[in-house]
């Protein structure tokens, strides 16, 4: 009997892991499934991407990766190997604020159309992606790139 409820308690922990390390099924995640993935440019270089996964890939960094939550307010940028190294927040249709650990403010993300956004560092337009997963991408380029 306790070895039954001990591997009970071991499938349901590797359960949990696996849902909390899997992204959340939001409309921008629905949306980069079935689209694929949104580049990133600094400037006007392209320096990597957020595939529909919600996987990160920069030139500059690697291992991280995106976890919204369902109702597509908030998104943590999570470092695969040291944890979280910020969030944003959805302040106002098709406007996100990004911030860093600690909780300082280091940028923001602006729709500019149906699939590019703006991204602001401080108050300057700094870069820009294209594709389904906008703030995702623009959250994990002034965070992990």
């Amino acid at each position: 009997m306790e070895l039954l409820r001990a591997m009970m308690l071991a499938a349901a922990a590797a359960i949990a892991v696996i849902t909390a390390a899997a992204p959340a099924a939001d409309s921008t995640t629905r949306s980069a499934h079935a689209e694929g993935s949104t580049a990133m440019y600094w400037s006007q270089e392209r320096v990597g991407e957020v595939d529909s996964a919600g996987h990160v890939v920069c030139d500059a960094y690697g291992g991280a990766f995106v976890v919204t939550n369902r109702k597509g307010t908030w998104l943590n940028v999570n470092a695969a190997t040291s944890g979280l190294l910020g969030f944003a927040r959805r302040s106002a249709s098709g406007q996100w604020i990004v911030f860093s650990v600690p909780g300082r403010r280091v940028g923001s993300v602006q729709r500019r159309n149906g699939r590019r956004w703006d991204v602001f560092k401080g108050s300057r337009r700094s870069g820009y992606v294209v594709g389904p997963a906008g703030p995702a991408a623009g959250a994990a380029l002034l965070l992990a790139c």
